[in-house]
Order: structure tokens, then sequence, then C-alpha cells
């Protein structure tokens, strides 16, 4: 696991770790990874409630984009 200090020390890590942090899972209020019709190449996490989105590389599962 790592320490997380602000949002950006979540870019650059996969799905995977990320679901092991308990501030990411805060984040994401226990929302899923979804995709977009037409873009195999990312997924990405919407918590709606926080007005964040969190995009994913499909092929590596690292986190590329936090838009907010």
């Amino acid at each position: 696991m790592f320490e997380m200090t602000s949002y950006l020390d979540f870019i650059g890590r996969t799905y995977q770790d990320l679901v092991k942090s308990p501030a990411f899972v805060a984040l994401t209020t226990g929302n899923v990874p979804s995709t977009i019709d037409g873009y195999a190449d990312e997924f990405h996490i919407r918590a709606f409630g926080k007005g964040l989105e969190f995009q994913f590389d499909a092929s590596t599962r690292v986190l590329k984009a936090i838009v907010a």
C-alpha cells in the first residue's frame, strides 16, 4: 500500500493497487469501473457526489487522469 498526501499520488498507479487504498475507495464511494461505447482503450470510475472522474488505461489498468 502507499501513503496518499494528494490526489496526484494516485496518478500512475494500477487499479488493483488503488482499490486497496481506503482513501481511493472513499473517494469513489463504491462505484465500479465502466466504459464508454467506442472507447475500448480506457475505462473510468465516476464519483458523482464528489464531482470526480478517474480515467484508466484499459491495457495497463494504470490511472492516467483525474477530472474534477
